[in-house]
């Protein structure tokens, strides 16, 4: 399903086809990951912080601090335009499964995308 919001177009998938996907994945999974959900779902946030600690040594900073620190890509991450900016921090952040940029020649989209690229690399 395509929609209009802020001024972009989106897809968005229907309930059923979300409720679908869930239940095909949930019937699929191992014993160990279902009982694993529902201590998430009961609120248990201490396997949360677990899993959290198992993938990453340090957890991962937020996409403006990737672009501003020098220690991550803030000497590139400054060149990005601030509107860029935004929309890749939407792009990590809004849940989006695939995003296209689009707009005139020589106003960034190539660079935008290979920042988003690279945030999502880190």
């Amino acid at each position: 399903m395509l929609k209009e919001e802020k001024g972009r177009f989106c897809t968005f998938y229907s309930d059923e086809e979300k409720r679908d996907a869930v239940t095909e994945r949930i019937e699929s999974a191992p014993e160990d990951v279902l009982k694993a959900l529902e201590c998430i779902l009961k609120g248990d946030s201490k396997l949360v912080d677990f899993l959290i600690r198992l993938d990453y040594e340090t957890p991962p900073v937020d996409v403006r601090t990737f672009f501003s620190e020098d220690y991550f890509l803030g000497m590139v991450g400054r060149n990005l335009w601030p509107r860029w900016l935004d929309d890749v921090e939407e792009a990590v952040e809004g849940g989006y499964e695939e995003v296209v940029f689009t707009g005139a020649i020589g106003t960034g989209k190539s660079f935008a995308a290979a920042c988003l690229m690279s945030y999502l690399i880190y």
